[in-house]
């Protein structure tokens, strides 16, 4: 049986650097004959030229890029996607397709789109999701409350790659959206590095990675220029492993030019080890609908993400992903030492959280 497309989600605001990392993963010699698709998402007429710019090693036109005018694939129509990369590849068989999203999209509505889909029969599978940050920015996107409505539904246009853009309907601070990409991104490239000053260069480093890493402890973070980055970081390693974050670190010294010695109080990232302990599953996976399909829960808290591994009362071992109140329980391969599970949100009380899910440990 072939084995299904790979796809890889690229996110991040306007300027961030997604089609330059996505061209350097087109024309990287390592690349070898594994063969990649492209969707691109742009926000404006002017950026449209990017695709017939896209051309390989050679200076040839790239033959699997397509590029969506005035579009949107940040699905809620959750099945005009999945239909889209079925049609495509239809007519080619394709290692990856990496969707480049919009600048303002929201993440969270297209991950959910492929977990929905996947005990459907489609040719595609999640493979991760990859954003960009221009750390020049960062601090003060970070800080800002300026209020940007999201895109995010989008409408299939026959059998096509066109898509029409609608706004979400759901307005965020910039703050708030640049939150959610980070939240949703299993690794995350810290870019622009070349333009920070040299004298508050590793400081200014050092504050981002420290913010990032409360919001999302589980990323993996890369540093670049030019977008440029290890293609096995970028295409070919998936991590899913838990691990426990870090302290985070803290500062005595001034602010730098970008961050802001902002803290993130209300993002909370609550790490839970069982150790040896089985799951039932059934009962687990009741528990989960309770705690994510009513948001804030009954708990009062607002799960954003939830991820980790865990063993079952079947002796298999199992991978949990979960974005708001979509998620899945998939078995892997292999088994796993302990049962670690990773929620982020806001409002989440750890001990009761933790009674809850203990609740689904067998005796």
């Amino acid at each position: 049986m072939e084995s299904k497309c790979k796809v890889i989600i690229v996110c991040g605001f306007l300027g961030s650097g997604k089609t330059t990392l996505i061209e350097g993963i087109l024309k990287a010699p390592s690349l070898g004959d594994r063969k990649i698709g492209v969707i691109q998402n742009e926000y404006s007429d002017q950026m449209g030229m990017e695709g017939a710019l896209m051309k390989d090693a050679s200076g040839n036109d790239i033959e699997d890029f397509y590029e969506m005018p005035n579009g949107c694939i940040c699905c809620s129509g959750k099945g005009d996607l999945i239909n889209t990369l079925d049609t495509l590849l239809s007519k080619k068989h394709l290692d990856y397709v990496l969707v480049e999203m919009n600048g303002l999209a929201d993440p969270s509505q297209i991950v959910q789109t492929f977990w929905v889909d996947d005990g459907l029969g489609s040719m595609v599978i999640l493979h991760q999701t990859i954003a960009l940050v221009d750390v020049g920015s960062f601090g003060r996107k970070l800080a800002s409350t300026k209020v940007i409505e999201a895109v995010e539904s989008t409408k299939g246009l026959g059998s096509g790659v066109y898509f029409e853009e609608q706004a979400s309907g759901k307005e965020y601070s910039e703050r708030d959206l640049l939150l959610r990409q980070l939240v949703y991104a299993d690794k995350i490239l810290l870019n622009k590095i070349d333009l920070i000053p040299s004298s508050t260069f590793e400081q200014t480093l050092s504050e981002v990675r420290d913010l990032i890493t409360q919001v999302n402890p589980t990323a993996e973070l890369r540093e670049s220029t030019y977008s440029q980055a290890d293609l096995d970081f970028l295409i070919d390693k998936s991590d899913t492993a838990i691990k426990p974050s870090p302290p985070p670190h803290t500062h005595s010294h001034d602010c730098s030019h970008s961050c802001t010695h902002i803290h993130l109080p209300d993002i909370q990232s609550i790490f839970l080890d069982f150790g040896a302990s089985l799951f039932d599953l059934q009962q687990l996976e009741r528990c989960l609908g309770e705690l994510l399909w009513e948001q804030p829960n009954s708990m009062g808290a607002t799960i954003m993400r939830c991820k980790g591994t865990l063993n079952a009362n079947d002796g298999q071992s199992y991978m949990l992903q979960g974005v708001e109140e979509v998620f899945e329980v998939k078995r892997v391969d292999g088994v796993s030492t302990n049962s670690k599970l990773l929620f982020i949100g806001r409002g989440i009380d750890r001990e009761a959280l933790f009674k809850v899910l203990q609740s689904c440990v067998l005796v």
